[in-house]
């Protein structure tokens, strides 16, 4: 980043922002004096702020003077730069008075993050958004905690069913008994073991899902419609998990009583909310992580505004929306007290706190995923099983597994192209056409590169690309990540899978001008 100065009056104050900076990120800052008349000018000394107060100054150009081969140097090293707005200037140029010029100052990033001239500029509508960012992120870790606690006691019991004890060993072991109500006798003692998890005995019924959850945005800034987004996703997993848990109980209910019948119905009805809930989290991980990302660029401001939410919480206490948002989360009077006193205890000075949870989150998300995933394969394993036919003793047959295939082919072509776009600006909405090529339905997965330039310098990160399987706006799109993401788990052969894309080009280097690309990755799973 280079400021071109005319005269010495210009070199009093200049800002600039860091944003997404870490502990190996490097801040270098030069001020170059170009002589006039070659006449050396005496004594500017080069300041720089960072926005957590650290101050910087090179005073060498005291005793050497300031000419074409010297210049006023400022480093900032590794741990010491942090995000948000910085402050360069110079001062005790005496020299030739304050017409003396020009002069050339440079500010140079290495490593992660990027520089953006000036200082950042929060509507009003997103400060009053990020005074509440620390309350949803405590609601939402509050809110799912004891059901994630409870989903997972239910897996690792369910497991021990489906996968540990391999229900299909197990069928071959009862083989013998030549009959599917028979095997599930040996399955009984199993689940009679499973402490303080009663069976449901209703389970000739499958579960009614209602309505998704339609919160709307209270207005129209990127950050309220995040947490409305954000809000939506909660309460959808928190159904889906209703949905999944109902499902197992009826499904140990239905082993229990030598149903086999219904076992293999909620068994299947188990598999189907595993995939939806596969699909919800994979969205909730992205709104988390477009919220992680926000705190990351805005964090300067949100201390502010944090700030200001405390006092106004010490004074006047949670408003009535948000004790009833509170509530519909699960919280008792108790836990609201609880969570009050939390907030208050927050650093004011430092989101740190918010940053790593919203990190941590994303990352128990992923985590949550995979246990997900292996559960998964041991429901659809079992679905598989309960048609596998059991021969009585006696006779021998012969076996041939036929599996089935995936592919992809792009029929219209694989190119996605947004056009010309201005700096910051939001592309068209554009359209990238999909076959399955395969025998058998698959998922299908996606994950993106950085977009680079002609010399392969990355000038955007991978997620201002936003893609979904419907059409919206850019911010009901999902961002595309570095690492494989579910596009869909319902990818069928010889249909047509449209897919829908958008760009927002926020530049790394605002001064940035030319073409940049970016290269998507896809796989089926079958």
């Amino acid at each position: 980043m280079v400021w071109e100065l005319q005269n010495s009056r210009q070199l009093r104050n200049h800002q600039f922002t860091v944003i997404g900076a870490n502990n190996s990120t490097i801040i270098y800052a030069t001020l170059i004096c170009k002589p006039v008349n070659g006449v050396k000018i005496l004594d500017p000394v080069l300041s720089v702020k960072s926005p957590t107060g650290i101050t910087k100054f090179d005073d060498d150009s005291y005793t050497a003077g300031c000419n074409h081969f010297f210049s006023s140097k400022v480093l900032f090293s590794s741990g010491e730069v942090s995000n948000g707005i910085w402050d360069a200037w110079a001062s005790g140029y005496q020299g030739l008075g304050d017409e003396v010029g020009p002069y050339r100052l440079d500010v140079y990033l290495s490593g992660a993050g990027s520089l953006k001239r000036g200082g950042v500029h929060i509507p009003p509508s997103v400060k009053q958004g990020a005074q509440i960012v620390a309350v949803y992120v405590e609601i939402y870790e509050g809110a799912t905690s004891w059901d994630i606690r409870q989903l997972n006691d239910k897996v690792e019991k369910f497991r021990c069913i489906l996968g540990v004890y391999a229900l299909k060993q197990c069928l071959l072991e009862h083989a013998k008994d030549a009959a599917l109500e028979d095997a599930l006798e040996g399955l009984k003692k199993e689940n009679m073991r499973i402490a303080n998890d009663p069976p449901r005995t209703d389970y000739m019924y499958k579960f009614s899902l209602p309505s998704p959850s339609n919160i709307q945005p209270n207005n129209n800034s990127l950050l309220e419609q995040q947490r409305a987004e954000f809000l939506n996703a909660l309460m959808d997993s928190k159904i889906l998990l209703d949905a999944y848990v109902t499902s197992v109980e009826r499904f140990q209910g239905a082993m229990i009583d030598g149903e086999s019948e219904y076992v293999v119905i909620q068994s299947q009805e188990v598999q189907k909310y595993l995939g939806l809930l596969n699909e919800n989290q994979n969205r909730l991980s992205n709104i988390t992580n477009s919220l992680h990302m926000y705190l990351i660029e805005h964090e300067s401001e949100i201390n502010s505004s944090l700030l200001t939410y405390q006092e106004q919480l010490l004074s006047n206490g949670f408003s009535t929306e948000e004790i009833t948002a509170l509530q519909n989360a699960g919280y008792t009077t108790q836990g609201i007290d609880e969570l009050k006193t939390t907030i208050l205890a927050l650093n004011s000075q430092n989101t740190t706190k918010l940053i790593q949870s919203l990190g941590n989150l994303t990352s128990g998300i992923t985590e949550y995923d995979q246990t997900m995933g292996e559960h998964r394969l041991a429901v659809e394993i079992f679905v598989n099983d309960q048609h596998s036919p059991i021969q009585p003793n006696g006779q021998a047959s012969g076996q041939v597994i036929i599996t089935g295939t995936c592919g992809l082919t792009f029929p219209d072509g694989n190119s996605v192209n947004y056009g010309s776009l201005i700096p910051n600006s939001i592309s068209p909405q554009v359209t990238l056409n999909m076959t399955n090529t395969g025998t058998v339905p698959a998922t299908l997965q996606v994950s993106g590169s950085d977009w680079l330039d002609g010399s392969s310098n990355p000038q955007m990160f991978v997620n201002r690309t936003h893609y979904n399987v419907t059409s919206g706006t850019y911010v009901q799109k999902s961002p595309l990540q570095s690492f494989d993401q579910i596009l869909t788990n319902s990818f069928n052969p010889a249909t047509i899978l449209e897919t829908f894309w958008q760009l927002q080009a926020i530049l790394m280097n605002p001064s940035f001008i030319g073409t940049t690309t970016q290269t998507m990755d896809f796989t089926t799973i079958c």
